[in-house]
């Protein structure tokens, strides 16, 4: 009777192991056909785009939405993603082989002191690790577990993304165009009007609380060198930025960043006060600049960069 058991046990073993590599290989094949939506197809996009572009634009929403690559003058592709921070960052930048590029990679000041922040955000592209090598031995540096669980469920690396996926696959693909990954926001009329009463209830500018006692994220700072090393092998340029924003900190807090990167021998740009004089048709909220914001940013980054970069 026991080995009946263990005999079913193992034919059910090997029917889930079947299952599992079938399903995976008929979603892998729909994945690389989907070129729309933030669950898969940035990324698709990216990689399309990553070798045959001078410049690359890398971290969250405010850089997805701030910086427009049409305005440089060389090639380029934007792969800020909402949501995201330098761990998902320094994971694409893992599989870059392309030389002499210029990467601008954003950070904000909080994510630099933020005691939490464990990278997490890098295990949005578990589906990339099983064409990339590379971008699993990252990812596996800080999340080894995650790996194994990919290793015995190729399944497991679209978890939570099978709905986003097909739904985009079927969309998008008559309408499917290869952009430059820039995503500015245009706000309604009556999402000005909101956003201005927000601020005559709170207030134009808001202090982001940041101790002076708060040491770098470790994290952060193994991504900052990460990404040294990328740039370092490909004989590109690194530059980290951060663009303007209606949330301040302190310039003590503004200075300790910048002495960070000073430190590391990389070069940083803070524009977080870019702008001194407010108009609300520049934004769309606190955090993020509308197009028109957006586009008056990415025209002086250029011109900085130029003379940053030279």
């Amino acid at each position: 009777m026991k080995k009946k058991s263990f005999v079913l046990f193992l034919l059910i073993l090997v029917g889930l192991f079947i299952v599992d590599r079938v399903v995976f290989t008929v979603l892998h094949g729909v994945e690389k056909n989907v070129f729309t939506g933030q669950s898969v197809g940035k990324a698709n996009q990216f990689n399309k785009a990553k070798d045959s572009v001078d410049l690359l634009v890398m971290g969250s929403s405010r850089a997805a939405r701030h910086v427009d690559p049409s305005v440089f003058p060389m090639p380029g592709f934007n792969m800020g993603m909402d949501g995201t921070h330098l761990g998902y960052a320094t994971a694409l930048m893992s599989t870059l082989e392309r030389k002499h590029q210029l990467i601008l990679v954003h950070v904000d000041h909080h994510e630099v002191y933020d005691v939490d922040y464990d990278g997490e955000d890098m295990l949005a592209l578990m589906n990339e690790t099983l064409d990339s090598k590379k971008m699993q031995q990252f990812i596996k540096q800080y999340f080894p577990e995650e790996i194994l669980l990919s290793e015995i469920s190729r399944c497991y690396v679209y978890n939570g993304k099978v709905l986003g996926m097909v739904k985009n696959y079927m969309s998008g693909r008559k309408n499917f165009k290869l952009s430059n990954g820039y995503s500015p926001l245009v706000p309604t009329a009556e999402q000005k009007q909101t956003f201005q009463k927000i601020l005559d209830k709170y207030g134009l500018y808001q202090e982001i609380e940041i101790s002076e006692s708060v040491p770098v994220n470790a994290n952060f700072e193994s991504y900052v060198d990460f990404a040294m090393e990328v740039a370092n092998r490909n004989d590109s340029k690194l530059v980290f930025f951060t663009s303007p924003s209606l949330n301040k900190v302190d310039g003590k807090v503004k200075q300790r960043t910048a002495d960070f990167f000073a430190a590391k021998n990389v070069k940083y740009m803070d524009d977080l006060d870019f702008f001194k004089d407010f108009d609300i048709d520049y934004w769309k909220d606190r955090s993020h600049m509308s197009k028109i914001g957006a586009e008056i940013y990415s025209e002086k980054l250029r011109e900085n960069l130029i003379k940053l970069v030279r």
